[in-house]
């Protein structure tokens, strides 16, 4: 029986267009543009269709408690509510969905601007987190902020856990609604990519569905939606993951070699 799994990103946000937003007001509370509203609603057309084509019952939904991945499947689920007879599950909500957290990233960034003692020690703090994230992309964070590996051993947690139990108990069809860095890190688990290219997945643009599908290791995951540009797309977001092999392992230096 093929799985399937949709990851969709949230339509464009307030802080996607102005990231002071995030110093203004908390991350869980940005909302959508009204640009991120009509994305939300054309990936809800999209998803009606998609959904007639390759199922004939409703799929178990999560989102991220955030608020633009919510207003994004309000926004779409208006467009295929009638997919199906009845309605679907209540969508469930879980915290490791949530969006890898910059910290005071942004705040640092806007008193770096200010001429006083203030914007001189958030300039450095800057600089510290800027050098040490350029030499460890994958493990530095930001001040107050979570790594990229912090993102991932949390979804992890999520996939072997709650999406785990759901899956063993016959959710063939899972649909998630969170964030850019949750779906990467998402991709980056279920297809065991290596540690030096982490960061070699792309970031899906606002409302992009990217599709998981087939069974126990013979998986394929595809972009389906163009969430920019409103249009159906068939691309492969990993297919460029060189997987670690005997062969690569890093060899013995020939004069260390004990004969």
């Amino acid at each position: 029986m093929t799985t399937r799994i949709l990851l969709v990103r949230h339509g464009e946000s307030e802080g996607n267009v102005n990231p002071e937003v995030y110093t203004k007001k908390g991350d869980w509370d940005v909302g959508l543009t009204d640009t991120g509203w009509e994305q939300a609603q054309r990936v809800g057309i999209f998803l009606k269709d998609h959904f007639q084509k390759t199922t004939d019952k409703w799929p178990l939904f999560f989102v991220s408690g955030y608020r633009r991945p919510q207003e994004t499947l309000s926004g779409a689920y208006m467009h295929f509510a009638n997919s199906f007879e009845g309605e679907p599950n209540e969508p469930y909500t879980d915290a490791r969905l949530s969006e890898q957290s910059f910290g005071a990233l942004n705040l640092l960034q806007k008193l770096s601007r200010q001429n006083s003692v203030l914007g001189e020690h958030a300039y450095m703090q800057l600089k510290l987190s800027k050098a040490f994230i350029k030499t460890d992309p994958v493990k530095a964070k930001a001040l107050f902020g979570e790594s990229i590996k912090e993102n991932i051993t949390d979804v992890k947690t999520f996939i072997d856990g709650s999406m785990q139990r759901d899956l063993e108990d016959g959710h063939d069809y899972i649909v998630i609604f969170a964030h850019g860095r949750v779906i990467t890190s998402f991709l980056a688990n279920w297809f065991h990519v290596p540690f030096d290219q982490l960061k070699s997945i792309t970031n899906p643009e606002n409302c992009d569905v990217i599709e998981i599908s087939g069974e126990s290791k013979n998986w394929q995951a595809r972009r389906i939606w163009d969430g920019k540009n409103f249009k159906a797309i068939d691309e492969n977001p990993v297919g460029h993951i060189k997987k670690i092999t005997w062969a690569g392992l890093p060899q013995i230096p020939s004069h260390l070699i004990i004969k």
